[in-house]
């Protein structure tokens, strides 16, 4: 059976991404808090962060389904290098035929950011690569700086 092909049209990191009304399919988010650098007082450790992602997706093959995805966050700057320091499963984000756009907004609870530096969010999925192996694909990243 067919699986949906896609293309990630956007992928962002924000504060906040409440709703321009009533919640539904075709009403709009708001996305506030959007940027790069975010800044910690110089006193203060860096404290747990509440983030969301925005995403819209394009439908390419008219396929009705859904995918898996989730989230992953990198701590770019990590004395060792890259280091991993969240892992947030997003659910099955739906795909219909008849819409080829499919937006979501998710929140992530409780990022605890170990110090200053940058970090990658990496939107996640699972492909067959063969009949008998997956792989997970990073489909689109955003990046954020704490100062």
């Amino acid at each position: 059976m067919a699986k949906p092909k896609f293309v990630v049209q956007h992928f962002l990191v924000c504060q906040d991404a409440p709703w321009l009304g009533v919640a539904g399919p075709r009403t709009l988010r708001i996305l506030e808090g959007v940027g790069y650098t975010y800044r910690v007082p110089s006193d203060a450790e860096c404290p747990e962060w509440e983030f969301w992602v925005y995403l819209r997706l394009f439908l390419l093959n008219e396929v009705s389904g859904s995918r898996k995805f989730w989230i992953e966050v990198e701590w770019l700057d990590a004395p060792e290098g890259e280091r991993r320091i969240a892992s947030q499963h997003l659910g099955r984000i739906p795909f219909r035929a008849d819409s080829p756009v499919t937006e979501q907004a998710f929140r992530l609870n409780r990022l605890v950011f170990p110090a200053r530096g940058r970090y990658a969010f990496r939107l996640k999925y699972r492909r067959r690569s063969s009949l008998f192996e997956w792989q997970d694909v990073t489909a689109k990243s955003d990046y954020i700086r704490i100062e």
